[in-house]
């Protein structure tokens, strides 16, 4: 049986600030059409507005550790927040704008997969 395994300790975060770190997994999986990264977001924490322009990019974030907030802006620029505590998961559309928050006291870890 053919397989891959990766863990955190194994590579070198890519976001390194008070806000938190974010290690992407997929390189050494092996994927090719599927992105999975482990993201860690300090007590007050935001990571970067973003939305995935184009194409039909499918994603999905899966709270481990902590309750974790994903402020989502309409094109009217209202915000819905959806809130996960652990072990809850999201699934958000490509063209949604979204932004990952920590509005509480302890760490949050979110495992974030992703089509490519």
């Amino acid at each position: 049986m053919e397989y891959e395994t990766a863990g955190v300790d194994e590579v070198r975060s890519v976001v390194e600030d008070d806000d938190g770190e974010m290690w992407p997994l997929r390189g050494l999986l092996g994927c090719d059409r599927l992105s999975l990264t482990v993201v860690e977001l300090a007590p007050g924490g935001r990571g970067v507005e973003y939305r995935h322009s184009g194409g039909d990019t499918e994603t999905v974030y899966l709270a481990v550790e902590g309750t974790l907030d994903i402020d989502c802006t309409r094109r009217s620029g209202t915000v819905e927040t959806i809130t996960l505590d652990t072990f809850e998961a999201a699934r958000l559309p490509p063209d949604q704008s979204r932004q990952l928050v920590n509005r509480g006291d302890d760490h949050v870890r979110v495992v974030v997969a992703s089509t490519v």
